[in-house]
């Protein structure tokens, strides 16, 4: 199988999304299809999110970007989706106990779908995350 880095298409190699490129160059990461598909209908209800997955035939990671190609959600891997939030939910996000530190970079928050026995964040909250991270990189140069 072909590195996904490789598949990345190229308008997404640009400084604001540095640590998710690099996230997925190190991690080479693959979505399962139900949270690739969770992704996708949450990025169905946003206004101008783009949706992006480099091969869905391998259940390549799935992102959620604005016109300006800036990454604002991440699904890649079985149990969680990751959110880039603003610094004004990063305690929330902490404290609630809805999501932790994600591994893609300082922004980042993981946010457990599937995992059992972990509190999960609801669908309502998911949203509402993911709006957040939208109108967040929306304020971030492209």
């Amino acid at each position: 199988m072909s590195r996904l880095i490789d598949m990345t298409d190229r308008r997404f190699w640009i400084p604001v999304n540095v640590a998710v490129i690099d996230y997925i160059r190190q991690a080479n990461p693959s979505a399962h299809s139900d949270l690739g598909e969770m992704l996708i209908g949450l990025g169905r209800a946003l206004p101008r999110a783009g949706i992006y997955c480099p091969n869905h035939k391998i259940c390549a990671y799935v992102v959620l970007h604005d016109a300006d190609n800036r990454i604002f959600a991440f699904a890649g891997g079985m149990l969680d989706l990751s959110f880039r939030l603003p610094p004004a939910l990063h305690g929330e996000a902490l404290d609630e106990g809805h999501g932790r530190p994600s591994p893609i970079g300082d922004e980042w928050f993981d946010f457990p779908v599937f995992r059992m026995g972990a509190a999960r964040a609801s669908e309502a909250q998911l949203s509402r995350y993911c709006a957040a991270a939208q109108h967040h990189v929306a304020t971030l140069p492209p």
